[in-house]
């Protein structure tokens, strides 16, 4: 068996490193691209937590970019604005944004009842002309959607983490989230 040697590299204290996450504003009507598409669920094996939801975890790559306003050093806008965000990647990465099953044992809610869960999901298919009559995910569906334009409203949401008490509690940063799906 063989090995590289590698020099040695000093990185140091990692105690303060924080992520950064990119946070667009909100904004209607982005043209975005389909560049991959799965499925994902918000279970785990590892922590023991069953499947309950399932959702289509699709990755958007914004084509035109979004225009926002410039600002100048201290904050303030100029009145200007410039176009940002080109090129740059978008998902959902939670089941409940483009959800397409919710377990009838656990979700039992009226809403859930009254397949309001499923909305998002309507709103994806008639904006890529999908027929609703007989809607079938499987890999053959997903690998159609690589490539199809569509147009969607981006949103902003706190993130929230449980505290001691077990409350959920904004904990100061946010995420993107997508909805109102539109036709080209």
């Amino acid at each position: 068996m063989s090995f590289d040697v590698n020099d040695e590299v000093l990185i140091g204290d990692l105690e303060s490193v924080r992520e950064e996450r990119q946070v667009i504003p909100p904004t209607a009507n982005v043209l975005v691209k389909i560049k991959s598409a799965g499925i994902t669920d918000n279970g785990s094996t590892e922590r023991d937590i069953p499947v309950t939801l399932k959702g289509i975890n699709c990755q958007f790559v914004i084509q035109d970019g979004i225009e926002v306003p410039v600002t100048d050093d201290d904050g303030n806008p100029t009145g200007e604005t410039e176009i940002k965000y080109k090129n740059m990647h978008l998902s959902t990465f939670r089941p409940l944004e483009l959800c397409i099953w919710a377990d009838p044992e656990t979700k039992n809610s009226k809403w859930f009842k009254n397949r309001q869960h499923l909305v998002e999901f309507q709103k994806f298919c008639k904006a890529l002309d999908i027929n609703l009559k007989e809607v079938k995910v499987n890999d053959e569906f997903l690998g159609s959607l690589v490539g199809k334009e569509l147009r969607l409203d981006i949103t902003r949401e706190a993130n929230q983490t449980k505290d001691e008490s077990g409350e959920y509690k904004d904990n100061g940063t946010f995420r993107n989230r997508v909805r109102n799906f539109k036709k080209v």
